[in-house]
């Protein structure tokens, strides 16, 4: 499975690899990139909740605009 994140607040590469540690870390996901010029992250796992995704990246501080 393979969601794209689409992330508003990221103004450098901190901000993309803070949003990267925190995805990388949540039980089922397989693989994240996150990509500051694209202000998106595409995220690879065998199971995806897209609410603890949100989750997860607004309590850090940016806005998920979209989750496809």
């Amino acid at each position: 499975m393979e969601k794209i994140i689409e992330i508003e607040g990221m103004s450098c590469e901190h901000c993309a690899k803070r949003i990267e540690h925190v995805l990388k870390n949540m039980e089922g996901i397989t693989d994240v990139n996150v990509s500051l010029d694209k202000k998106e992250a595409i995220v690879k796992g065998d199971t995806i909740d897209t609410n603890i995704i949100k989750d997860k990246i607004e309590n850090i501080g940016f806005n998920v605009k979209n989750i496809k």
